[in-house]
């Protein structure tokens, strides 16, 4: 058993493979995308035995990384939603980067739980609504 965490060709496109994953998260977890349109920023996808089981998504904005973390329903809440903000960390680490941050739609299907993850892994909440949550790269402990 193997778990991969493989970069997308750059152009990212919004591929047949990509849309068939995202259309079976929850209507507004994640903006589907045309069939074909080239994405910003730079992607990569978790896979489990060969299965692609998750999609980790980094875009530089002012130093910091944006970043995006999809988890395929049948496999949520068995850490591979840590196992990409890890390797998303690592890749910003790398990249010189100062804060990972992620901001959560007013429409997502689970704002609350999303909150909670992302806190639940260091991330602090900013901004009038507590939609924007960021945490330092590299941070100890």
């Amino acid at each position: 058993m193997s778990t991969d965490w493989l970069p997308e060709p750059k152009p990212a496109r919004f591929d047949d493979a990509k849309r068939a994953f995202f259309a079976q998260l929850p209507d507004g977890a994640v903006r589907v995308q045309p069939a074909g349109e080239l994405l910003p920023g730079t992607w990569w996808r978790l896979e489990h035995d060969g299965d692609v089981v998750g999609y980790g998504w980094m875009d530089v904005t002012w130093g910091d990384a944006q970043i995006l973390l999809a988890v395929h329903p049948e496999r949520q809440r068995e850490g591979l939603g840590a196992v990409i903000l890890d390797h998303l960390e690592a890749e910003a680490h790398a990249a010189g980067l100062g804060y990972l941050f992620n901001t959560i739609p007013a429409d997502h299907p689970d704002p609350e739980g999303a909150r909670a993850f992302l806190t639940g892994h260091g991330f602090e909440a900013s901004g009038l609504d507590g939609s924007l949550l960021r945490r330092k790269v590299g941070r100890s402990g």
